[in-house]
């Protein structure tokens, strides 16, 4: 006899905590069939959770730095261009000699310490978002890991695929696997197929659609009805 067999494996390593089933143990879709020690894949979730609140917390301080860098960005750009103009209108009057030498130069000099507030006020806001950016990556990375973290938990607890019968268990509490290592099979509950040698002289009385049962050595003391 043959039927579609599903082999079980472990897709992450870690040491098995209990095995809930036995060999030839009938077992249900979403049924728990091994536990691992979740416990290191609760404290990696738990990691990257605090790593990323760390860096969350940390963005939203730097989006308030950076608006209040913004503000004074733009106050020290207005200044620099009402500064710039009283500068243009006090440089005509000293051509003119309206102005002495010593006037002009006090705007000449207000003009200067302006433009480097806003160079400096405009650099300061250039790194606040280039940081932004950075801190912006870093969180997608470490949702993208706490995600990866949160799977290999569920996958801690290994549960049936489908409807089905234990086979060659080879997994016991205290063991530990590697990600990859079968631990045993299940038995489709439907589709099994008989394979089996007939004698020629019989071959006559089996034809398509004939009714046979079949006694199988896993199931004692009971007959399988099934067409041919």
């Amino acid at each position: 006899m043959k039927a579609d067999v599903t082999k079980i494996a472990s897709s992450v390593s870690g040491v098995i905590n209990k095995v809930y089933v036995r060999n030839n143990e009938y077992v249900e879709r979403g049924q728990v069939l091994v536990a691992l020690d979740n416990q290191p894949f609760k404290l990696a979730v738990a990691k990257a959770q605090a790593s990323l609140s760390q860096l969350s917390y940390e963005k939203s301080v730097l989006l308030t730095k950076e608006k209040d860098q913004k503000e004074n960005y733009l106050v020290q750009e207005s200044k620099f261009k009402v500064s710039q103009q009283e500068f243009n209108r006090y440089s005509m009057l000293h051509q003119k000699n309206i102005i002495s030498s010593a006037l002009f130069d006090q705007y000449q000099n207000s003009l200067s310490s302006d433009k480097e507030a806003l160079i400096n006020s405009k650099s300061l806001y250039q790194n606040s978002i280039k940081q932004e950016a950075v801190l912006s990556s870093q969180i997608k990375e470490y949702q993208n890991s706490l995600s990866l973290q949160k799977y290999y938990l569920s996958n801690a607890t290994i549960r049936a695929p489908h409807d089905g019968y234990v086979n060659n268990l080879n997994a016991y509490s205290g063991e530990y696997i590697k990600k990859g290592d079968v631990l045993f099979g299940i038995v489709a509950k439907k589709n099994w197929r008989v394979i089996a040698n007939i004698k020629e002289t019989n071959l006559v009385n089996i034809y398509p659609g004939k009714t046979v049962w079949v006694h199988l050595a896993s199931a004692p003391w009971r007959f399988f009805e099934r067409e041919s």
